[in-house]
């Protein structure tokens, strides 16, 4: 009996130290996956950051663009309330410029800067005409008046 109880205690040794070389290599293993996991965990919160940040700078390049479509055709394209007022203001300038085509073609301008100097001329000459006039008036004769104090050429004449 005495074989069996030796090799009792010769046994426990060394299964105890193999059982802790195991768990020795368990745990190892088990921390190994547990850093791998933690890493994984970590690279896959790192991935879901880096395409959240990706969303959002792709948001705000879209609403920046959107922002600057919007102010480019505030500046460059009319609404149709301005569209209509260019048109009736257009069309009025075509109207004056027709105008203008009918009275004197082209040269308009120099053509009325002629007519306003010409009228000048005849403007002075119908002033010394009437001081003329005035002058003979004074020296004619003031011509009878009726009762009521007013010119009554018929009755002169009669």
């Amino acid at each position: 009996m005495s074989i069996p109880s030796q090799k009792r205690p010769a046994e426990e040794p060394a299964s105890s130290e193999s059982d802790e070389a195991k768990k020795t290599k368990i745990d190892k293993k088990d921390d190994v996956e547990v850093v791998d996991e933690v890493h994984d965990i970590s690279d896959d919160e790192e991935i879901a950051e880096s395409s959240a940040q990706k969303e959002d700078n792709t948001l705000k390049e879209a609403a920046t663009e959107a922002v600057e479509k919007a102010e480019f055709e505030k500046r460059y394209y009319l609404t149709e309330e301005e569209q209509k007022e260019r048109e009736k203001e257009k069309e009025e300038l075509m109207a004056v410029f027709a105008r203008c085509q009918e009275l004197g073609g082209p040269n308009f301008v120099a053509d009325q800067e002629k007519v306003l100097a010409e009228l000048t001329k005849q403007k002075e000459t119908i002033k010394k005409l009437l001081d003329e006039l005035r002058e003979t008036k004074k020296e004619r004769k003031p011509r009878p008046q009726t009762n009521e104090g007013k010119r009554n050429r018929k009755t002169v004449e009669n």
